[in-house]
């Protein structure tokens, strides 16, 4: 699942929270029960001994040689308080697995194991040092519940995920009986029962920085993770966008006496550059003339991208709907419908929209704020097709002139229409291509006899430095079958697209 707002992110993180917590909560209960058990067994069997030989079973054992300790009534409560914990942290286990808590009702019930257990554990001793021998309760003893206490606490914070606060709040009543103990029943003096309690205040530092290293990692290995998450996802839907996209653009026509041939490349995955054809076929099913519309959306990426789209289903239902359709016309209905839709949103677009009719051997066209197209002819190039109105979506429609214009070609002229990136080329030596660098690389390439929409990118591939700042679009097209490109690209149906890559 990619999560796509904040509020979905925040939800996923405390779910896996909450999992995380109720593993380790598990982990950390079975440990739990694991030492208690050995803590019963090893009393249990300690007990068994003195019962059997009351006088003094172990003179020279591991049990240091107090009275408490050699009590009976010792040992019958090291072996109750085990069996209450193993017991208490099994019932835990299960609660846990059954009942699928949330985060607040286990964090309690991980503060409830942890105070109880350690004052049961502890409180018991510390009860019977005072009672035989109340400096036994204030000295080694209360020493060795402190390092209880310590041990712990470091314990809990490496196996259970708290935050930093979560982990200070289960200290704090365990701290306060030590605090009274020392403060009531020590008999230090005051300077050493100060040092005591600001000891015992800093206890739980550790354990916090334990803590808040392992919050620290948690939130970085999920925002990672979900970054990732975001990138694939959105990766894929940019290609499927791209996919689409350029399966709106024409086919190429290699065979016949109208001839059209493009390159595509767009700056990023995706872009705002667009070409429609459509085909005017007479009764008998011949062709007549062909329409070309290159666009150009300002701006780049999927907002450019979904622009163009729009632009694709408008000039596909109008063109299908004509005969013949005419460039200022359809000019007219672009601007009408960029102006209704994108103008608040400052979306606007450049188009260049050219017919060549066969039988009457002329180019009809109207450009709206688009570079101009070059007229191609024995070598010779010559910006011709220039801009008859403003931007598309800039003025509103019932002022908007497109102005149509045209221009009588023969069977040796061809039209190469492109997008400003091409002319906004960055060039190794600095600055840009130009309209006039564009011109002369066109004439040389045509000069050459290789003038293609391939050999154009190629040419271009050769001068860039590889930053470009714009989408770029090339096409050719004219009533040229003599030298019409053949190979195997021209006769694709999908937009071609070859990376700009420096010699």
């Amino acid at each position: 699942m990619v999560l796509s707002t904040k509020r979905e992110l925040a939800q996923a993180y405390d779910e896996e929270r909450l999992t995380w917590l109720r593993k380790r909560f598990t982990v950390y209960a079975w440990i739990g029960i694991v030492l208690a058990g050995l803590s019963l067994i090893g009393s249990a069997v300690t007990l068994l001994f003195f019962l059997v030989e009351p006088a003094d079973p172990l003179p020279d054992g591991p049990i240091p040689d107090e009275p408490m300790f050699r009590s009976t009534v010792f040992w019958v409560g090291e072996v109750l308080v085990a069996l209450v914990v193993a017991s208490v942290y099994l019932w835990s286990v299960f609660w846990v697995g059954r009942a699928k808590p949330g985060r607040a009702d286990t964090i309690r019930m991980i503060y409830a194991l942890f105070v109880g257990t350690h004052l049961l554990e502890m409180g018991h001793v510390l009860l019977l040092a005072l009672w035989f021998d109340p400096s036994l309760a204030t000295g080694a003893v209360l020493d060795q519940s402190l390092l209880s206490l310590f041990l712990g606490h470091v314990f809990a914070a490496i196996i259970i995920p708290w935050t930093v606060r979560e982990s200070v709040q289960p200290l704090v009543p365990v701290v306060l009986v030590y605090a009274f103990i020392i403060a009531l029943f020590t008999r230090d003096p005051i300077g050493h029962r100060v040092l005591d309690l600001i000891f015992l205040a800093m206890l739980g530092l550790p354990g916090m920085g334990i803590c808040w290293l392992k919050q620290r990692w948690f939130q970085r290995r999920f925002q990672f993770r979900s970054y990732r998450d975001v990138y694939q996802y959105v990766s894929r839907e940019v290609e499927q966008a791209r996919a689409l996209h350029e399966s709106f653009f024409p086919s190429r026509i290699a065979d016949g006496p109208l001839r059209l041939d493009y390159h595509y490349q767009p700056m990023s995955q995706l872009g705002g550059d667009y070409l429609h054809a459509h085909v005017c076929r007479d009764v008998d099913g011949n062709a007549k003339s062909l329409l070309c519309a290159v666009i150009d959306v300002t701006g780049h990426g999927l907002p450019a991208t979904l622009t163009a789209n729009h632009l694709h289903a408008l000039l596909k239902r109008q063109t299908q709907s004509r005969r013949s359709p005419d460039p200022g016309e359809l000019i007219a209905d672009l601007n009408r419908y960029m102006h209704e839709s994108f103008s608040g949103l400052s979306v606007f677009a450049t188009a260049l929209c050219m017919r060549i009719d066969l039988e009457e051997q002329r180019i009809v066209w109207a450009s709206a704020g688009h570079p101009p197209g070059l007229l191609v002819s024995a070598g010779q190039c010559e910006p011709v097709l220039e801009s008859t109105c403003c931007l598309l979506g800039v003025i509103e429609p019932e002022l908007y002139d497109p102005s149509t214009r045209e221009l009588s070609i023969s069977d040796n002229v061809q039209i190469v229409a492109y997008t400003d990136g091409a002319t906004e080329l960055p060039l190794k030596g600095g600055g840009m291509l130009g309209i006039a660098g564009l011109v002369q690389r066109v004439a040389n390439l045509s000069q050459d006899g290789d003038l293609t929409c391939g050999s154009i990118m190629r040419d271009f591939a050769t001068l860039t430095t590889g930053e470009r700042q714009d989408d770029i679009l090339v096409v050719r097209l004219g009533i040229l079958p003599e030298l019409a490109d053949t190979s195997p690209s021209a006769l694709s149906s999908t937009a071609e697209t070859t990376p700009l890559v420096t010699s």
